[in-house]
């Protein structure tokens, strides 16, 4: 249970679910969505959630609801992906798609892969709606395809798009709290190989390089966004100290924010907001919250849960530091 202070590198993101029958091509090419599909599986990194069905709803078009989060898919390939927490008053996060792109029609894939082919030169735009997260693929099919996608983001009045070290990039308020997170970038080819990508940010746009010449065709590329921080968060018996820990398992961007104050303080808040009340999270909150600070700060990457416990003494934030995040 103790933790080494180390520090490594990741990224992460989140959303959808929803209520009529699936959206289809209005006499689409329905075979060519499915090859896109099946393309982006064979190579997309293993997200850990569900893909989900995308639907058409009245008043909102296409749309999927996933875990406490809402998702509004483009019906075209110069439209908007909006994730949404229901009942925070408006939080949202949106990212436009490329705006290089031509208009083409979503097209609905038997797995909820939603595709637009054609819509750049030599490539197919497509979206992937999940529990927690959406995540927006590139299929690049051939040299001929563009070497750089900007992706609008929707930034709140005052705020930034704030570089991660790993690649990420953090969508922050004017108050410097996080709405959400783009994911540090990833490309692949036809044969499982990395291609060398990254973002880079113009205000607020958001610029993905894929240097994708000379790879094995197709390229799939993406940007992966989302809003939660706290992926799960579950009491524990321990059974060598007889008593219970709070096993919290933060979202991969939430790692990638290392030493952010204010995204750890944005974090603590959505752990009680979620799980306060069923879990029972009453009892010494300033010794937790020096220990959840700890891991943030420090270990952020020493494992894939941080445990922290209310029956540990709290001896101050600098106290915890020296005690390695687990003060006796």
């Amino acid at each position: 249970m103790k933790r080494a202070l180390a520090t490594t590198a990741s990224a992460a993101v989140l959303l959808g679910w929803a209520g009529t029958a699936p959206a289809q091509a209005d006499g689409g090419d329905t075979d060519g969505v499915e090859r896109i599909a099946e393309r982006i599986e064979r190579v997309a990194p293993e997200a850990g959630q569900d893909l989900l069905g995308a639907r058409t709803e009245a008043g909102r078009g296409l749309a999927a609801r996933g875990d406490g989060l809402n998702i509004d898919l483009p019906d075209h390939s110069r439209g908007t992906l909006t994730l949404a927490r229901p009942g925070t008053g408006g939080a949202k996060l949106a990212l436009g798609m490329p705006q290089e792109a031509e208009q083409r029609p979503a097209q609905v894939a038997d797995d909820g892969t939603v595709a637009y082919p054609d819509a750049l030169p030599h490539t197919d735009l497509a979206v992937q709606p999940m529990e927690r997260s959406a995540r927006v693929q590139t299929v690049l099919k051939s040299a001929g395809a563009p070497e750089e996608f900007t992706f609008p983001v929707d930034v709140p009045d005052g705020g930034r798009l704030a570089p991660g070290k790993d690649g990420s990039v953090a969508v922050l308020d004017a108050r410097g709290k996080p709405v959400g997170g783009i994911e540090a970038p990833w490309a692949k080819d036809a044969d499982g190989k990395a291609v060398p990508t990254e973002y880079r940010v113009e205000g607020d746009r958001l610029i993905q390089t894929v240097r994708h010449r000379g790879a094995a065709y197709p390229v799939v590329a993406d940007p992966w966004m989302g809003q939660d921080l706290i992926q799960d968060a579950k009491l524990v018996w321990v059974h060598a100290v007889q008593k219970f820990t709070l096993q919290i398992t933060p979202t991969n961007f939430m790692r990638a924010q290392q030493s952010d104050y204010f995204i750890a303080q944005a974090a603590w808040e959505e752990l009680l907001a979620k799980y306060q009340q069923p879990l029972g999270i009453h009892r010494n909150h300033g010794g937790l919250w020096d220990q959840f600070l700890c891991h943030h700060q420090f270990a952020a990457f020493a494992g894939n849960t941080w445990n922290i416990e209310d029956w540990r003494p709290d001896i101050s934030y600098p106290g915890t530091i020296l005690a390695q995040c687990n003060p006796e």
